[in-house]
């Protein structure tokens, strides 16, 4: 086993669990296996399957390196999953017993969820369909345009999937955009296309679409799951154009009719849609709409047939729940709740529409819980992490509480003892004496009463956080003698509702003071050189790491990715800026022009010192690259030391290994070149 210090070749190296599925009979867990190529520059996905009762060696099922999104048949004797080894992703069963994995061809790109129905007959999933247009798409619009373009719709829908030949390639048709939300990073423009459910026939190979939308402003399916009979429950999500929140419709749908029932609306975002049966009851996950945007969290929903409304199961918890299932029989539900920076399962004794104690069951040693999967007898697997350990899948049996089992090996090669460089919690008041907790990784070998270089690292958001959970880059780093310090400021989620909400109308102000106190906290410890200190972060990471540099000459190198540092035109270009910006910000940019543009880099950046780089993918559309492009061409006027990395055809996260690889050198060798004069 290795003892040499990890670097950015080894991250590279590191293979990552993806999505998994305990069986329903709970004796086995299929899952997707992840790695970098740097060959084909892609990151390749293949399945396998370990026991779950008697750990072992697991096997490898597939090798294509393009499949994932496992699901098991209630029987628990087939596994079908998504593939794209024929180029186009389609629907393939591999039997238990052995064999090939059989495919079964669809007209339309499968994605979202493979769930079987309770008899195994069928599946439900959802593919992405160009909508119809059907008449004028604004007032005036001359006839043959908007018939052209329906025509030209029609003529993508018939021809998809199917090889172009040697055709010259034709002019791109005009784009013409009515929809509120028209683009999302990752996908790009998606006004002409919304998520639709669909069922595929195992008996007979059929494939029906079940719902069947129109129109730009056309809701999008955001959940499923199966009841009985044959039907599916699904959830339409809309956004309301005046209050910028989600509203949602349930509805239901029996295969062979097409007519869905309403069963209740909703306002708020769902998702993490489940039915018990005995107990005709619908469980889900879902925020609040009229509590601002990012800033709500996440709870336990109930709805029984009869009820003419949704109830919370979790209202007074004011923390965060995900990856919600029913237990065995409907007796209990399990969950992921997000606690200041841990994420652990619990679970609740569920009657008569209440919740009984909570009990953690789950993840007790481990900081950090993915996500969870649940066999019917209430055994479950999860996917879990500290700052030393790999990512690994963990087995608790039904009635072995908190007697947990690692069921995989991933990554062994780098798991010696004492290998990866632990974390310290730090507890420290930020303005206005709130409580802040924070994290500090001491480099490898490091001497007390030697302060070290060190790097400030600040998380995505502001309404995310950081979690006691394995970070690779952060191990680069100890390894190559920095010390890391990672904050939680006020606008993380984990600590509250309040603490949640104490960003908003406040870009840059107490969340910059909690995140300059955890710096000196560090230093205080002495652990941190206050003379070699650098600045790094990815989206609002990347808003804080420019904003920092323009109120303060502390750094001596920072490295902002994927930044925002106008804030005030970020609200007309990003997917999500003006709903997100709005509960953020407490208002549209057009009537706040002052409070945007005085919590904004751009306006302040005469004052920079620190040597920057700037990061970004060039199809970024949460966080634009004219975001980087502003700031830099800024400094670049005033003479100020500022370097441009653009990676080409790569959205708000870098995909590409190479890129990743290119990434992590390029910001090691600028802090070793500021910080230690190499």
């Amino acid at each position: 086993m290795t003892r040499q210090p990890f670097t950015v070749e080894d991250l590279l190296k590191m293979k990552s669990i993806g999505a998994f599925q305990i069986s329903p009979d709970g004796s086995l867990v299929a899952y997707e296996l992840k790695e970098s190529n740097l060959d084909t520059d892609e990151t390749t996905s293949n399945l396998w399957w370990v026991s779950a009762a008697k750990p072992g060696e697991a096997t490898c099922l597939t090798s294509s390196g393009k499949d994932g999104t496992p699901s098991w048949s209630h029987d628990s004797g087939k596994l079908a999953f998504i593939s794209g080894r024929g180029g186009k992703p389609q629907i393939y069963i591999l039997d238990r017993r052995g064999g090939e994995a059989q495919v079964v061809k669809t007209t339309c790109r499968p994605g979202g969820a493979l769930l079987w129905s309770p008899d195994d007959r069928y599946l439900a999933f959802t593919a992405s369909i160009d909508i119809t247009i059907e008449g004028q798409r604004y007032p005036g619009e001359p006839q043959h345009l908007w018939q052209s373009a329906a025509e030209e719709l029609a003529g993508r829908a018939a021809t998809a999937g199917k090889p172009s030949g040697d055709e010259k390639k034709k002019t791109p048709p005009v784009k013409v955009v009515t929809a509120f939300e028209y683009r999302n990073d990752g996908r790009g423009m998606t006004y002409e296309q919304k998520s639709q459910l669909f069922v595929l026939d195992l008996q007979d190979g059929s494939c029906t679409q079940l719902t069947h939308i129109t129109g730009d402003d056309a809701p999008t399916v955001a959940g499923y799951t199966w009841s009985a009979n044959d039907t599916l429950i699904y959830a339409l999500s809309n956004l309301d154009l005046q209050l910028l929140r989600r509203n949602t419709i349930f509805y239901s749908i029996t295969i062979g009719q097409e007519k869905a029932k309403v069963l209740f609306p909703f306002s708020g975002s769902v998702g993490n849609l489940s039915w018990q049966d005995k107990k005709q009851t619908l469980l889900f996950g879902a925020t609040r709409g009229e509590i601002p945007q990012g800033t709500a969290p996440t709870e336990v929903w109930i709805w029984r047939r009869g009820m003419q409304w949704a109830i919370s199961l979790t209202e007074d918890l004011d923390r965060s729940c995900r990856a919600i299932h029913w237990g065995s029989e409907g007796k209990s539900i399990y969950y992921i709740k997000e606690d200041q920076a841990m994420t652990r399962v619990y679970q609740r004794s569920y009657k008569n529409d209440a919740l009984g104690e909570e009990i953690l069951c789950a993840g007790s040693y481990l900081g950090a819980v993915e996500n969870i999967s649940v066999a019917e007898d209430g055994s479950l697997v999860y996917l879990g992490s500290d700052e030393v350990t790999p990512p690994q899948l963990y087995f608790r049996g039904k009635r072995d509480l908190m007697q947990e089992r690692q069921l995989t090996k991933v990554n062994e090669e780098y798991l010696c003892e004492d290998y990866f460089c632990s974390a310290e919690v730090m507890h420290f008041k930020g303005p206005q004496d709130w409580l802040i907790e924070g994290f500090l990784m001491r480099p490898k070998g490091f001497v007390e009463g030697k302060p070290v270089p060190t790097v400030l690292s600040i998380h995505g958001g502001p309404t995310g956080a950081y979690y006691r959970s394995f970070v690779p880059f952060f191990q680069v780093l100890a390894h190559a003698g920095y010390a890391v310090v990672y904050i939680n400021p006020r606008g993380s989620t984990g600590y509250g509702t309040v603490f949640t909400q104490g960003v908003c109308m406040d870009w840059g102000g107490g969340d910059y003071g909690d995140i300059m106190a955890g710096v000196d906290e560090a230093i205080a410890r002495g652990v941190a050189d206050p003379d070699k200190l650098a600045v790094t972060g990815w989206s609002y990471g990347g808003y804080m790491t420019c904003w920092a540099i323009t109120q303060t000459e502390r750094f001596k190198a920072a490295i902002g990715g994927a930044n925002i540092s106008n804030i005030y035109t970020l609200y007309g270009v990003s997917d999500i800026g003006a709903a997100y910006d709005e509960a953020i910000m407490g208002g549209p940019a057009f009537d706040l022009e002052e409070l945007y543009m005085s919590r904004s880099a751009i306006r302040h950046v005469r004052k920079v010192t620190t040597p920057v780089m700037l990061l970004h993918g060039e199809y970024d559309v949460r966080c634009p690259m004219d975001q980087s492009e502003q700031f830099y061409t800024a400094l670049k006027r005033l003479g100020k030391d500022v370097v441009f990395v653009r990676y080409p055809e790569q959205y708000h996260p870098l995909l590409k290994p190479s890129y990743i690889k290119d990434r992590w050198e390029r910001s090691l060798a600028w802090f070793d070149h500021y910080l230690k004069g190499c």
